[in-house]
């Protein structure tokens, strides 16, 4: 356990977090599978699609700037993490040091992205840049907790869209609070991506279980498309996964 200063007030958010956990509910009306039974992932059903945007997306996100340049798309710019995640809590849980940022970018070329990890205890800080596909899409931002990363450390994590690196004032910047929990019992015994997502979602860990079924995307369509819906996403659950990012640089910044 960490000794640092909060802690125990984010232990007592993250039990308000966990007492409200992901449900998963049989499919009804899907086309049988051959090839394995559909477990219809769901967030539970009091989330249903809002039209979430950027700024709504998830307790403790919240968009500080910009972000013109990627609204002129029929589909915006929209972070994937559900309005009522967590309860509001200001943070979101991650049982993996190496975790992902979901997000759907719209079409366009010439787009870096940023990624930058902040500690704000230590106030240790890196960055990391990357290129990002023109073809736009759902795409994953890496984002990578320290090694001596410890249960309910913290980490403040801001998310900044490049469009022309000339004129800062169009860029999009997104901040929100990821909190270090590790499970006791990790999900060894999962023999698939899709099994680990529903035991992730189980947990109500909404990140890890994106990112397990994101693997999957491809060959469990269905799968993906629901899970994303019954999160507040259907205008985007069609939209494709690309492979992303090609990273330019990463390094640590003064504090």
């Amino acid at each position: 356990m960490s000794n640092r200063p909060g802690k125990l007030l984010f232990a007592g958010l993250m039990g308000l977090a966990l007492a409200f956990p992901f449900g998963i509910s049989p499919s009804h009306g899907s086309t049988p599978k051959s090839s394995a039974q559909l477990i219809a992932l769901k967030f539970p059903q009091a989330n249903s699609d809002r039209g979430q945007t950027a700024t709504s997306g998830g307790g403790g996100v919240r968009q500080t700037s910009g972000g013109s340049c990627l609204t002129k798309a029929k589909l915006p710019f929209q972070l994937l993490i559900p309005g009522d995640y967590n309860q509001g809590s200001g943070f979101h849980n991650t049982a993996s040091k190496e975790t992902f940022i979901y997000a759907y970018l719209p079409p366009q070329p010439g787009l870096t992205a940023q990624v930058q990890l902040a500690d704000p205890i230590t106030k240790e800080q890196n960055q990391t840049t990357f290129t990002v596909p023109k073809e736009g899409g759902i795409v994953r931002f890496p984002v990578s907790l320290p090694d001596n990363a410890m249960e309910d450390d913290f980490y403040n994590v801001t998310l900044t869209l490049i469009c022309d690196a000339n004129n800062t004032q169009d860029n999009l910047t997104v901040e929100l609070t990821v909190n270090y929990t590790p499970l006791d019992q990790p999900p060894t015994n999962a023999d698939s991506s899709l099994a680990e997502a529903a035991f992730y979602a189980e947990q109500g860990l909404w990140l890890d279980a994106l990112n397990a079924l994101a693997a999957i995307a491809k060959e469990e369509p269905q799968e993906w498309q629901e899970f994303l819906e019954s999160g507040g996403f259907a205008a985007w659950a069609e939209a494709p996964v690309v492979e992303c990012c090609q990273m330019v640089n990463t390094s640590a910044l003064a504090n």
